[in-house]
C-alpha cells in the first residue's frame, strides 16, 4: 500500500486474477484506502482486472463512509503501458479537493499535531522513567509482577508513577513550565 502523510492518501495496488482478490477485505487493508488501483491490466489480464475491479467497487458498499466524506475509488490500470497513471493522479487530487474544501484535511492536520505531541511527551516521561534508577529496577519487577499476574497493571502504573514522582521530588526543586 502505498501512503503520503502530506496528503493522508492510502493507494492500495494489487494485480488482478490472483486468486485472492477479496482476500484484503478482511484484513481491513481497504477499510483505510482511498483509491485501490488493480494493476497489469494489459493483454490479456485486462478482462480479470475489469472484473476484480467490479468486485472490490462492489464490496467497498459494505463499510461505513469515511470520515471525510470520500468514497474510494477502483480503477484498473497498467504501470508497463502506463495506462490510467493520469486517471490515478486526477483522483489523487481530487481527493485532496475535496478534503481541504470541507475542511477536514485542516481538522485532521491539527489532531494529528495533537497524536505528535502525545506522542513526544509519552516517549519523553518513559525515557525520563527508565533514566532513574531506583524507578527503572522498580518498572523492571513491576513488568515481571504484571505479565506473571501477581500485579495488576493499573496498580502497578500507579506505584511506578508514585515512585517517580518521590524520586523527582527528592532529586530536585520545583520546576516551571517553559514555552522554549
Amino acid at each position: 500500500m502505498g501512503w503520503s502523510p502530506e496528503l493522508r492518501q492510502p493507494v492500495k495496488t494489487l494485480p488482478a486474477g490472483t486468486g485472492d482478490e477479496l482476500q484484503g477485505m478482511k484484513r481491513g487493508i481497504f477499510e483505510m484506502s482511498d483509491l485501490i488501483a488493480i494493476n497489469k491490466a494489459d493483454g490479456d489480464n485486462r478482462e480479470r482486472a475489469e472484473c476484480t475491479r467490479r468486485e472490490y467497487e462492489n464490496a467497498l458498499h459494505l463499510f461505513r463512509a469515511a470520515a471525510d466524506g470520500w468514497v474510494p475509488r477502483v480503477v484498473i490500470c497498467s504501470a508497463f503501458s502506463r495506462d490510467a497513471t493520469s486517471e490515478i493522479w486526477r483522483i489523487v487530487l481530487q481527493h485532496r479537493a475535496q478534503i481541504e474544501a470541507s475542511g477536514w484535511f485542516e481538522r485532521h492536520r491539527r489532531e494529528q499535531a495533537l497524536d505528535w505531541m502525545k506522542d513526544a511527551l509519552l516517549c519523553g516521561i518513559e525515557e525520563e522513567l527508565r533514566r532513574d534508577t531506583v524507578v527503572s529496577e522498580r518498572l523492571a519487577a513491576a513488568q515481571r509482577d504484571v505479565s506473571e499476574g501477581q500485579l495488576s497493571p493499573f496498580l502497578a502504573a500507579r506505584q511506578i508513577l508514585a515512585l517517580f514522582r518521590r524520586e523527582k521530588r527528592s532529586s530536585q526543586g520545583p520546576t516551571r513550565l517553559n514555552r522554549d
